[in-house]
């Protein structure tokens, strides 16, 4: 059997507590990453489902659209219409790396698909080892 990569909406849904968020998302970054362009858009096409939103898991689903957006935009893909949506804006900012020192640098070097959702973390928040 084939191995099927998952998709933005699949390793969403598999965030149950704040250590999952880096795996989930490392885990898509892989699928991604090794995907063709065709099958870079069948993974992201697929809004997360909006019912699996709530206040704890919020700033991790304004993250995965965020990524969503640069992801397809840099791989020349067609950005989906599900990114847009307003509940993937954060009311206040979130900082990845909390301390003040690194404030600067967040503001600066974060792309703007992050950025414009509220999310501070550089330009290296996408990278894989």
């Amino acid at each position: 059997m084939a191995y099927v990569r998952g998709t933005v909406a699949k390793y969403f849904s598999e965030i149950h507590r704040p250590e999952d968020f880096r795996i989930a998302m490392g885990n898509f970054l892989d699928d991604f990453y090794s995907a063709d362009k065709s099958e870079r858009y069948r993974m992201t096409r697929d809004s997360i489902d909006l019912s699996n939103i709530t206040p704890d898991n919020r700033k991790y689903a304004a993250f995965f659209a965020a990524m969503t957006e640069h992801l397809c935009y840099h791989s020349d893909i067609q950005i989906p219409m599900w990114t847009q949506n307003l509940i993937f804006r954060l009311p206040k900012p979130w900082f990845l790396h909390e301390n003040w020192r690194f404030r600067a640098w967040q503001l600066t070097m974060t792309p703007p698909s992050f950025k414009s959702r509220n999310i501070f973390g550089g330009d290296n928040m996408l990278d894989r080892v």
